[in-house]
C-alpha cells in the first residue's frame, strides 16, 4: 500500500489501477479499515498525506 500512495503522488495511473484490482480482490477494502494497520509513520503530517493519496487514488472511504 505505501508504494500505491507514493505511485499516486508520482502520476497517478498505475496507483488508481493497482487500488482496483485490490478493491476486486477484496471488495471490503475501505480507507477506514485500511488505517488499523497501516505502519506507524514519524510525523503525523505524513500519514495523513498518505491517506489522501490513497483516497485520490480511488480507494473508497
Amino acid at each position: 500500500m505505501l508504494k500505491i500512495g507514493r505511485h499516486y503522488v508520482l502520476g497517478g495511473t498505475q496507483a488508481r489501477e493497482t487500488i482496483a484490482r485490490l478493491c476486486l480482490m477484496d471488495p471490503a477494502l475501505r480507507l477506514s479499515n485500511l488505517a488499523d494497520v497501516l505502519p506507524p509513520f514519524r510525523r503525523p503530517d505524513d500519514r495523513s498525506r498518505y491517506i489522501e493519496a490513497l483516497r485520490m487514488a480511488g480507494l473508497p472511504e
